[in-house]
């Protein structure tokens, strides 16, 4: 099948990319894309014949139902097929149905389908596919028009649907490819067979008539945009683009994006410091398109944080003369200005001008905060950092907090933050968050049954902070007396907020003590608020996933938990209790139902 992979990629290369400047695809190309499909068909061995035979008649032979064991067996044969033949064209394809949570006869025959393609290959003929079209009344004694299709009936949509992924540049396009997919992937054809055929009908015989080249673009994602006083532009990672409207003599027009591969732009003249819009051009029936990619250019090169080039001065200056707020000019600053405050995100003013050009991009641009944000601009434009000191510091991170006496601190997964207090010049303060990797833990050495924390400790210049992380230590006694349900899980209790970072489980277990009593879920609000009940003066563990948050239950004997991303259907959560001078509470598994 790797044969297929190669033909596929040719084929694609022939279709979307620009090999064809000026006209519709010409009658030599689509001859030999029609011979290239024409090879897809043979290319199978005899091994993987045998093998896609074997999974069709079994398939044929499955039992009806729904979500019955022999469904799920059959679809598992299919998927480790699938699995070990992997560069097959339809691979991501026969992955995701098998992959779905529940299986039925629609999916075998969706699947059976599939089958058939690859032992097969694909209908390149127009003609056939709509005369098969026609005849899909009633395939093999079963009506299309109930709630069941048949395989021949998925294949055949499936057959159009790669014909026209095969034909990008016809009008029908993406109405096509909806139908096709959407019939491939159903329930039942329906009138989705008869929209189809007509659709078929308007592609057969439609020629282009007409290409208009209505603009160009780049995509400069993967370009340089920062150079040095003299150099010169780079067009390495340039890619030109042109936006077409396609006539046909059947059909409506259709607005379509190619490559441009033939372009001009200036490659050999020095650059000049400061802001600089470098020209691409192409032409096209006699006459010249353009559009442009901004650069910087900075005098010397320097490793100066806290200078700032004249890029900014140029976003002040462009701001200012900026007249028609809805205009394409007004969006693309705003978006240059967000783009340049994440560069230099250590400026004083770095959220308030994030959330004004957030605002200006979701709703619209108006003076008011187009002149806060050359405000703040000017603010930034020459300020200078006068100092940094180390505020606090905190952990997070799924990290091993329950250990066996003679077990050393583990710092997989542990990590350190640290909340930075920058002062400017000009008087302006901010806090500023970052990860530190130089930190050291102690106790660093063996654990035994005192220890219930260890401690992060940072040094900053002069400025010295650590924080407590609790852990938990089994008695040598409690392993050998093999009485693991007074253990906690090995992966609680976890840190996982700053509020936790300092949190002090002092959880004593022995063998003659009481288990705390079992919490309780009440709720789980919008996805994202846990209410629960428990012990009075209890701490409660609460497991989403990876990460354990710890709650104090209250006098009221009640707990809520604020989390910042919702949580998806069916998550498993799991909570205990513990409280000193108690064993810790057995555990309880809820599920997020809606």
């Amino acid at each position: 099948m790797k044969n297929r992979i190669a033909v596929i990629g040719l084929i694609s290369t022939l279709i979307i990319g620009n090999v064809i400047p000026t006209c519709a695809i010409e009658q030599t190309v689509q001859e030999q894309i029609s011979q290239e499909i024409a090879k897809t068909n043979q290319n199978i061995s005899d091994e993987e014949r045998q093998e896609i035979e074997k999974l069709i008649e079994e398939g044929k032979n499955v039992e009806g139902g729904w979500d019955t064991k022999e469904q799920h067996a059959w679809m598992n044969k299919v998927k480790s097929f699938n699995e070990r033949y992997n560069d097959n064209m339809l691979y991501d394809d026969i992955k995701s149905i098998c992959e779905e949570e529940y299986t039925s006869d629609n999916n075998v025959n969706h699947e059976l389908a599939r089958l058939m393609a690859l032992r097969d290959g694909f209908e390149i003929d127009i003609d056939k596919l709509i005369t098969r079209g026609k005849q899909f009344k009633v395939c093999d004694n079963v009506s299309l028009d109930t709630d069941d299709g048949t395989p021949e009936a998925f294949l055949w949509a499936l057959n159009v649907y790669h014909y026209n992924e095969r034909h990008p540049d016809n009008g029908e396009y993406d109405h096509l490819k909806y139908k096709s997919y959407h019939a491939s992937r159903g329930l039942f054809l329906g009138e989705e067979r008869d929209e189809i055929v007509s659709i078929l009908n308007i592609m057969k015989g439609q020629e282009v008539t007409a290409r208009k080249l209505d603009k160009i673009y780049v995509d400069e994602n993967d370009i340089k945009h920062d150079y040095l006083k003299n150099e010169c532009f780079d067009k390495t990672g340039l890619r030109v683009y042109g936006t077409y409207t396609y006539y046909y003599n059947k059909g409506t027009p259709r607005e379509l994006n190619r490559e441009i591969t033939k372009y001009e732009v200036d490659t050999d003249t020095p650059l000049q410091v400061g802001t600089n819009d470098i020209k691409i051009s192409a032409t096209y029936d006699g006459e010249e398109y353009t559009t442009s990619v901004r650069v910087y250019v900075k005098e010397t090169n320097t490793n100066d944080e806290n200078e700032y080039d004249d890029e900014l001065i140029d976003l002040i200056r462009e701001g200012k003369s900026i007249s028609n707020l809805n205009s394409t000019a007004a969006y693309n600053w705003v978006l240059q200005v967000k783009k340049y405050n994440e560069a230099h995100n250590e400026n004083s003013l770095y959220d308030e001008i994030k959330k004004k050009c957030e605002d200006m991009i979701n709703t619209s641009i108006n003076d008011t905060d187009k002149n806060m944000v050359i405000a703040y601009l000017n603010v930034i434009k020459d300020e200078k950092i006068s100092d940094i000191k180390l505020s606090n510091i905190y952990v997070e991170g799924n990290y091993k907090t329950v250990y066996n006496e003679g077990e050393t601190f583990d710092k997989t997964n542990l990590e350190v933050y640290g909340i930075y207090k920058y002062t400017y010049d000009n008087g302006n303060t901010r806090n500023i968050t970052k990860a530190i990797k130089d930190y050291v833990v102690s106790p660093n050495k063996a654990l035994n049954r005192n220890d219930k924390k260890v401690t992060i400790k940072v040094n900053n210049g002069e400025v010295t902070r650590s924080v407590d992380v609790s852990i938990y230590v089994n008695y040598k006694e409690d392993i050998s007396d093999k009485e693991t349900t007074t253990t906690p899980d090995k992966e609680s209790p976890t840190t996982s907020n700053k509020e936790q970072a300092t949190t002090d489980v002092k959880t004593t277990v022995k063998a003659n003590k009481k288990k705390c009593k079992v919490p309780k879920l009440t709720k789980v609000k919008n996805k994202k608020v846990i209410y629960g009940k428990g012990p009075k003066g209890a701490k409660v563990h609460i497991k989403i996933g990876k990460k354990t948050y710890i709650k104090k239950i209250n006098k009221k004997g009640k707990f809520v938990l604020k989390i910042k991303k919702k949580i998806s259907k069916k998550t498993k959560i799991v909570i205990w209790t513990t409280k000193k001078g108690l064993k810790a509470s057995n555990k309880t598994v809820w599920y997020v139902k809606k």
